[in-house]
């Protein structure tokens, strides 16, 4: 008898560094994943160092801490939140919820790409609508891919790793008119993004919006992930969680979530930080900077005459890591950089004029 699931079969290994052992000292300067580099607010962390002499009980089951804290910032009821180890997590338990085998979802290219995994993991079709050239989404095609099977529609706005919104709230309601099925918004940049559709799930039963505390609040270690449904949906979650996964959040991480009242602060601080590191990057000449709503930086280095990923390895030699966007799909013009802390960045900025200096005089000796 096989052991593996079958819809195993249709799950490759995505080639990026979360799968991987890296370095994680500080001999290296990590700007991987887009984490955020304001030092933790003392009030959060003294929260959480109150809870280093109980680790010998349980978390508050369901995360009922975390959640109720959720629901007294954004002004929604418990009823419509759930949460999960990240928004992975959350990703993971959708799946489980909703997708059925042949069900479709359908994906927007480059994207976040554990929507296809999840999806797949359940035994659904992935159907693709890429981007266009500029990044923007193609509302038209959008629609016309949705089949009598699809199930749910996954949408990063802003979207991860081109760092621009897709979708309008106006387009967004649209779909909610027109499709039967689940639409995703993946609002992980919430709070450096300030645009949301959260209001939209009052109205929409088939609207889910999925939001992070690793990004806007800081926490990335601590792996806080929610979502915000109709009441429906979200208790058909809460009842996985209830048999499989009750204690879902650690006591750490529930500690930490009081990081959400001072959301606006956080984001404010971030946008300032990215709007800092963005003026040093436009001093590197041939490499272009394209804004984004994310907390990371897209850099589009084609009149370099260089490749992305060349450049990529090229800092990993110099001990700064980089994330190769092609796992997402992205063309190998497009760099997507993290925010490094403060003080690390003149160190990216020198290493990485150094590669390009580099990459200029290989450049030239091919041509003599």
């Amino acid at each position: 008898m096989e052991i593996l699931r079958k819809s195993l079969r249709g799950v490759g290994l995505l080639s990026w560094e979360e799968g991987k052992r890296i370095d994680m000292s500080d001999n290296v300067v990590n700007l991987l994943w887009g984490e955020n580099p304001i030092p933790i607010l003392d009030s959060v962390k003294n929260n959480i160092i109150l809870e280093l002499d109980k680790m010998n009980r349980y978390p508050c089951p369901m995360g009922y801490l975390v959640i109720d804290r959720i629901s007294k910032a954004i002004g929604f009821p418990a009823e419509n939140i759930v949460v999960d180890n990240g928004i992975d997590g959350i990703l993971n338990l959708l799946s489980r919820t909703i997708i059925d085998p042949d069900n479709v979802v359908i994906i927007t290219p480059p994207t976040f790409p554990v929507y296809a995994s999840t999806a797949k993991l359940m035994g659904g079709n992935v159907r693709e609508v890429k981007l266009e050239n500029d990044f923007s989404l193609n509302f038209d095609k959008l629609m016309d891919a949705i089949c009598e099977n699809t199930k749910a529609i996954y949408i990063a706005n802003p979207n991860n790793p081109t760092g621009n919104l897709l979708l309008t709230n106006r387009q967004i309601e649209e779909i909610l008119k027109r499709f039967s099925g689940l639409l995703v918004i993946d609002e992980c940049y919430y709070g450096i993004c300030k645009s949301t559709a959260v209001d939209l799930v009052r109205k929409y039963d088939n609207l889910i919006i999925l939001r992070s505390f690793s990004k806007t609040l800081n926490l990335a270690g601590l792996r806080i992930g929610y979502a915000v449904g109709s009441e429906y949906l979200i208790s058909a979650m809460k009842g996985i969680l209830v048999n499989c996964n009750p204690f879902v959040l650690d006591r750490l991480a529930q500690a930490g979530s009081v990081a959400i009242e001072y959301s606006d602060q956080l984001g404010d601080e971030f946008v300032l930080a990215r709007e800092q590191f963005k003026q040093k990057l436009l001093t590197i000449e041939k490499i272009k900077v394209i804004d984004t709503e994310t907390s990371f930086l897209v850099l589009d280095v084609f009149d370099t005459g260089g490749k992305a990923s060349e450049i990529i390895v090229g800092m990993k030699e110099l001990g700064v890591l980089i994330k190769d966007s092609r796992v997402y799909g992205m063309d190998d013009r497009y760099i997507r950089i993290g925010i490094p802390r403060k003080d690390l960045e003149d160190v990216v900025i020198e290493k990485l004029q150094l590669v390009m200096n580099d990459l200029y005089s290989r450049k030239c000796k091919v041509i003599l």
